[in-house]
């Protein structure tokens, strides 16, 4: 079994690629949170910011008149930070804390990665598969084997194309 370090330098490293704008082609994530709580869920990583992305002064104009400019959110919720295990009631609890913060901050959708170092439960992978919330895109993530399950509603799959989550964690587990 992995330590948490592993988990815990799996974030360091998706946290500095999120700063040098891996999320940039659909999110333009400003702010960054370490510990952010939200009701009863501590996030490692809360980053927000719009659908506008910065730029030249071609792509800038673009942005502004062209693409609408809604709040989005990122949340990364790690076990070696929460020292909690992921249970079906955890899980729910994340999902509910997070669709409260959309709510809450009037977002358009947010993007809710799960880091853990044990090997991902059968039970937790069904449930993220069958994911059908629109405005909540969930990936599941074991930072030891490199394996990424997203829910399958277009928000989820952005996260596996857009932010590259597979070939970030292929990276990390060399």
């Amino acid at each position: 079994m992995a330590s948490p370090s592993t988990t815990s330098n799996a974030l360091e490293v998706f946290e500095r690629e999120l700063i040098r704008g891996r999320a940039r082609w659909v999110a333009d994530l400003q702010e960054f949170f370490k510990g952010f709580r939200i009701r009863e869920t501590t996030f490692a990583i809360y980053a927000r910011g719009g659908t506008r992305n910065r730029g030249f002064f071609m792509s800038r104009f673009f942005a502004w008149s062209a693409l609408p400019n809604y709040d989005v959110a990122l949340l990364c919720w790690s076990k070696s930070q929460t020292h909690e295990n992921l249970t079906p009631e955890k899980f729910r609890k994340i999902i509910d804390d997070s669709l409260f913060l959309l709510k809450q901050k009037e977002l358009k959708w947010v993007w809710l990665i799960l880091f853990q170092s044990s090997p991902l439960q059968t039970w937790a992978v069904s449930q993220v598969s069958r994911h059908d919330r629109q405005e909540l895109g969930i990936s599941l993530v074991c930072t030891t084997s490199g394996q990424v399950v997203v829910s399958a509603n277009q928000v989820g799959r952005s996260i596996q194309k857009h932010i590259g989550l597979n070939r970030l964690m292929e990276k990390i587990a060399k």
